[in-house]
């Protein structure tokens, strides 16, 4: 038999606010805006410039584990650290987000780990934006491995890091296998020649990725490899290899 009574505190049982229970657990101030936007159910919202922090950033991974709203979030420039792993985990499991900003966030390498862990399984996410976050070969390597499962990814924005010859390659090769991703960005690094060489080597087995900027990586204009790949390309309508000194 139904206990009316327990319906009746069921009923008036306040629900509990995952945001905000979040950031009470880990002893931080919530972001009115954030929780605002959360609970009207806003499906684009930008954070940008908040100072979260590692811990701002774990609160609002608990909420992308069960939000069903959100599918744009920009999160550029808050100092979220390791942070970006919690958020990388969480985005294992949401299916909604579609464009993600974590732009010049001082990412740390567990959390280049995680998101690349996250392209793995991730069937939802099609922009991410990882620019000006001190990523190297480490970081460039683990995401590749990512991008190989990956099917669902169509733009990707690691401008302003410090891959180098060893990360490049190491994307290339990923690329291989990947058929979703149309644009990347590797301007600003610290790709050289052997290493645009190799990246453009694997790049030719790709015939999906449209856009390409390598632009400032010390790479010069001209060169054998740079022609031999558009030579064999069929997908590529957008290449920028400027470099200026």
């Amino acid at each position: 038999d139904l206990n009316i009574d327990n319906i009746e505190k069921a009923r008036k049982k306040p629900v509990i606010d995952p945001y905000v229970n979040a950031c009470r657990v880990l002893g931080i101030v919530p972001v009115s805006f954030f929780a605002n936007s959360v609970k009207s159910g806003e499906s684009q919202i930008t954070l940008k410039h908040h100072g979260l922090g590692p811990r701002g950033a774990q609160a609002i991974a608990a909420v992308l584990e069960t939000n069903t709203t959100i599918t744009h979030l920009d999160l550029s420039d808050n100092w979220i650290e390791q942070g970006g792993a919690t958020l990388g985990r969480s985005l294992q499991i949401n299916r909604v987000l579609v464009h993600l900003d974590l732009s010049n966030n001082k990412l740390s390498l567990q959390s280049g780990a995680e998101i690349a862990e996250m392209l793995a399984f991730n069937g939802s996410l099609k922009t991410l934006n990882l620019k000006g976050n001190a990523f190297g070969d480490k970081e460039a390597t683990l995401l590749a491995e990512g991008l190989k499962q990956n099917s669902s990814l169509e733009s990707l924005d690691l401008s302003y890091n410090h891959i180098g010859d060893l990360g490049a390659n190491a994307l290339g090769a990923g690329l291989i296998a990947n058929d979703s991703l149309r644009e990347l960005s590797l301007a600003w690094n610290e790709i050289r020649v052997r290493g645009a060489t190799g990246f453009l080597n694997y790049l030719k087995d790709n015939s999906h990725l449209a856009s390409l900027n390598l632009q400032d990586n010390g790479i010069g204009e001209t060169g054998q490899a740079v022609s031999m790949f558009l030579g064999k390309s069929n997908s590529i309508t957008v290449l920028n290899i400027r470099f200026f000194t």
